[in-house]
């Protein structure tokens, strides 16, 4: 997934809008990517025309299915989250998209058309934001095609290694995804799980969610990114409590790692491509 110099990316948002007062974060990230000899198509769909929402659905998949196809992009960005990205899922050309394979980067909502676009066109799917602009891990993660994330510090509650292809992203989002055509297979597969918002109580209700599709029942393992709000509120229970009970009577591997989820140097997760897992030890 090595994306040369003098490439043109995709700048989307799949997800909400930005808003008009947001226009210096996206300069921001259009010089970021300048800086790197990028260079940059911006989608039509990027401001807000109505509330969290800059055009139908519908015009919005047509435009990410232009982008899979356009020779000249060779890697699409999403800037956005929120919560709406789930709507233009329907409207994706999931064929045609494998046909043109190239990389897509997202994450927070974007995560649910990460899991879709890695497990139904195998588009190399990455759990990652380029608007933290953390140069040293876009370099190294991306644009190096340096796999950042591993050996990046990984310990096991329990356990002491994992393969397998992930899948998941933020709890909150990928929980949209139970009960629809769309949800990955996640049998054999690593689930990872991160959270920005959520306290304890609304952590334990969607882990519970999880746990009720019957999805723990057919993983390989778990990999816990960054639960923003209970790590830095030292939330009780904490999410490692939370989760181990939840996992109580599972015998796969539960790993965790502060490299992946909303903190700026999250480094890239790839979805959907064979991963191996291996114990660092706790962080002291």
């Amino acid at each position: 997934m090595i994306i040369p110099k003098g490439s043109t990316i995709a700048l989307t948002a799949c997800s909400n809008a930005l808003k008009p007062e947001e226009t210096g974060r996206l300069e921001r990230i259009m010089e970021f990517l300048k800086g790197f000899d990028l260079h940059v198509k911006l989608s039509r769909y990027i401001f807000t025309r109505q509330g969290p929402f800059a055009a139908p659905a519908r015009e919005k998949g047509e435009e990410l299915n232009l982008f899979f196809q356009d020779e000249s992009v060779q890697a699409i960005f999403d800037i956005s989250g929120g919560d709406v990205a789930n709507l233009i899922i329907p409207y994706l050309n999931y064929p045609e998209i494998s046909r043109n394979i190239k990389p897509f980067y997202g994450f927070s909502d974007v995560s649910v058309l990460l899991n879709v676009l890695a497990d139904r066109s195998g588009v190399p799917a990455v759990h990652y934001f380029v608007g933290h602009r953390n140069e040293e891990t876009f370099r190294d993660s991306v644009l190096n095609g340096r796999d950042n994330f591993f050996p990046a510090p990984v310990y096991f509650l329990k356990g002491y290694e994992i393969s397998g292809a992930v899948f998941g992203g933020n709890l909150r989002c990928f929980c949209k995804l139970a009960g629809t055509p769309y949800i990955p297979d996640m049998e054999g597969r690593i689930l990872f799980l991160e959270s920005l918002g959520g306290d304890a109580g609304r952590t334990a209700s969607y882990l519970a969610q999880i746990r009720q599709t019957g999805i723990l029942d057919k993983i390989r393992g778990l990999l816990i990114g960054t639960f923003t709000l209970m790590d830095q509120g030292e939330e009780e229970p904490s999410v490692e409590e939370l989760i181990m009970g939840l996992c109580r009577e599972y015998e796969f591997p539960i790993a965790r790692t502060g490299l992946a989820g909303h903190n700026s140097n999250a480094a890239a997760l790839p979805f959907g491509r064979p991963l191996t897992l291996k114990d660092s030890g706790r962080p002291s």
